[in-house]
């Protein structure tokens, strides 16, 4: 099976799922009844822990995605 830009643009955003959910699982730390008696010194050290990787994530996946563009649609004028 031959792969296309339009199959790497996909398996991209597929990837990039991952900071999503890391919302998902930084939402329910805060809202969801399970874990309401976690220890609160705990709690925020692995919230912080996953916002971090949440933030990591998106820089990484942004940087991946300009450079998918620019291999993959390069300014008028550029000899890529």
């Amino acid at each position: 099976m031959n792969k296309t830009r339009f199959d790497l643009e996909e398996d991209i955003m597929s990837c990039w799922q991952v900071t999503e959910e890391l919302k998902v699982i930084l939402d329910a730390l805060g809202h969801d009844p399970f874990f309401k008696d976690m220890d609160a010194a705990y709690s925020d050290k692995l919230m912080n822990l996953l916002i971090g990787m949440r933030a990591m994530n998106e820089l990484k996946f942004n940087k991946l995605f300009n450079t998918f563009s620019a291999v993959c649609f390069p300014p008028p004028g550029t000899n890529k």
